[in-house]
């Protein structure tokens, strides 16, 4: 007895969940949700049967009019809504669906594969070139005449013509007439009537203008000893050395030069057939800067100290720290004939110098566009 309880407890169920489902029968009272034996449970959400068969009832509403003999059965519809073909049509149909199922020769998926990849290039290649603007060269220049020094390598970095702008005599000169005093202190290499040639304008122009305009004279400007610290001469080559006698103090001067990458105007002339560079005279070469990378270190002593000669060995490796009377520093110098690639590797000692210079009362480090960088090197 307990079984046929069980079975009909089991087939009720299914038929009420069968009519629950079923979205066209009738709605009874318990459907609504103030009902105290609501069909709907607590959290409010229907099941997915029920849930799915409202969502094919709503399409099927939803969905544009259909004719009636398409909503029919097979077997309800007549003849004449059927439609008969003839035998020539059907063995077309049969040829192409055929055709279908049968793979397609490796040549036409390999044009396929092709074809796609173009588009994606073209797709590439549209999203890259964005729509904008190209003016005339004339505008530029006109630009050009209203450019900040200290702005001139975000101008040149805006197009092609920019940047051939500011490879130009012109544009050196001008800027350098815009900014030029007759009351300014210049040295004889820089004077106007020294402008007028190409060659090295560029470099001279530099050179001026940490002379005549303010913001780039600040800079150059120390206020305490031993601002500029020489650890930034690491790895760089010593191609000339000299001291001088000022007052009291003896100052000790190191050219040095650290390789850039850049090869010299004349050198890629030789490899451009096309360049207009004078291999003689050089009149057209404005970029011309015989201190490209070159840094001067200006050592202060209070006396005079004996140096080796280190001219043509790399600066391995810079000390600077206290000296030994503990009134002023002590910097030393180790100099070798091969570029130290990591500054725990080991180096040969009988091919190294140790330069020391006690007791130091400065140390200054000039680019080659400072206007204390030393005179007989640039002029």
């Amino acid at each position: 007895m307990k079984d046929m309880t069980k079975r009909k407890g089991k087939i009720k169920s299914k038929r009420a969940r069968n009519t629950h489902c079923s979205t066209q029968a009738d709605v009874s009272v318990y459907d609504f949700a103030h009902s105290e034996k609501a069909v709907v449970p607590a959290s409010g959400r229907l099941k997915k049967g029920t849930a799915n068969a409202v969502r094919n009832e709503v399409k099927q509403l939803c969905s544009p009019d259909v004719e009636a003999s398409e909503t029919l059965a097979w077997y309800e519809k007549d003849l004449s809504d059927f439609d008969i073909l003839d035998e020539d049509e059907h063995q077309e149909n049969t040829a192409t669906s055929n055709s279908e199922f049968e793979e397609p020769p490796k040549e036409k998926k390999t044009k396929q594969i092709t074809s796609r990849k173009k588009e994606r290039r073209k797709v590439d290649q549209s999203d890259g070139q964005r729509s904008g603007k190209e003016y005339p060269m004339d505008v530029w220049c006109l630009i050009a005449q209203y450019i900040r020094p200290e702005d001139i390598g975000r101008f040149a970095g805006i197009c092609r013509l920019t940047h051939y702008i500011t490879h130009t005599a012109n544009f050196w000169w001008r800027l350098y007439q815009r900014y030029y005093q007759s009351n300014a202190s210049l040295p004889e290499g820089l004077q106007p009537e020294i402008m007028e040639r190409h060659h090295g304008l560029k470099t001279r122009v530099i050179r001026a203008l940490f002379y005549l305009y303010p913001e780039l004279i600040q800079r150059t400007k120390s206020t305490i000893p031993f601002e500029n610290e020489p650890y930034c001469l690491e790895g760089a080559r010593c191609v000339l050395m000299w001291h001088r006698v000022i007052k009291t103090s003896w100052n000790f001067y190191f050219k040095f030069q650290k390789y850039t990458g850049q090869l010299c105007s004349y050198i890629a002339a030789r490899h451009d057939e096309n360049c207009d560079v004078d291999l003689y005279n050089g009149f057209n070469d404005i970029d011309h800067n015989p201190d490209r990378g070159c840094i001067t270190l200006q050592v202060s002593c209070l006396n005079f100290i004996a140096v080796p000669m280190v001219m043509g060995m790399i600066l391995n490796k810079v000390y600077l720290n206290v000296g030994q009377e503990m009134r002023h520093h002590r910097l030393r110098l180790q100099f070798g004939s091969l570029r130290s690639k990591h500054a725990s590797s080991r180096i040969d000692s009988a091919n190294t110098i140790m330069l020391t210079l006690d007791p130091v009362s400065n140390v200054r480090v000039f680019q080659w566009w400072d206007p204390k960088y030393p005179a007989h090197t640039y002029r």
